[in-house]
């Protein structure tokens, strides 16, 4: 009997599209707003230069990718038990640039697998959103107070914090749900299929 395959939601920057490596993690923190603070809330731009500003920090130049998650991602296209929903909280503006990013790096993904934050919500309230009109029951993201926030949530979920990013510690979370658990590396996914 063939088994049904596993759908996990993923997050796209942090995991297949790198973080800009010439400018300091700080930086980048204060662009996106403050996690860390009491109510979980991220900068959204609405200003011209502000766009502007996240478009150019969203260049292939400045986000490469990162090569051994995406051939990972690659060969769990080509049949193996996991599908992968990849659901970023980019707002609109970034919609084009991140299906050319995935185009020219050979993931060309079903639009029926790519969710893009195209009303700039919150991104956090976003992926929520995401994950429950998908049905999802697993997710994996970097940014562990997105993922604190939704395992409260979402206590049926089991999110995975990939803890290979530069920018979120576990150190700065009080205490981590239940229903999250790190991993460093995408093929320990595996532990999903049994």
């Amino acid at each position: 009997m063939k088994q049904n395959k596993i759908v996990i939601g993923i997050d796209l920057d942090g995991i297949f599209v790198d973080k800009p490596p010439i400018i300091p993690a700080s930086f980048i923190n204060y662009l996106y707003g403050d996690p860390k603070k009491a109510k979980l809330k991220y900068n959204i731009p609405n200003t011209k230069f502000e766009i502007f500003i996240r478009r150019v920090s969203h260049s292939q130049f400045l986000r490469p990718i990162i090569k051994k998650n995406v051939n990972w991602l690659r060969a769990t296209y080509n049949g193996t038990e996991i599908t992968c929903e990849i659901i970023t909280g980019r707002y609109a503006f970034l919609d084009g640039v991140t299906k050319s990013l995935l185009l020219k790096n050979g993931l060309r993904l079903s639009l029926n697998h790519l969710w893009i934050n195209l009303d700039n919500e919150q991104p956090h309230l976003f992926k929520e959103r995401t994950i429950k009109h998908l049905k999802l029951k697993y997710m994996i993201d970097d940014d562990i107070y997105m993922l604190n926030y939704l395992a409260k949530r979402l206590p049926d979920v089991m999110f995975f914090w990939y803890s290979n990013s530069s920018y979120f510690h576990t150190s700065d979370i009080e205490e981590l749900s239940k229903n999250i658990r790190p991993i460093s590396d995408l093929s320990e996914l595996k532990i999903l299929i049994k």
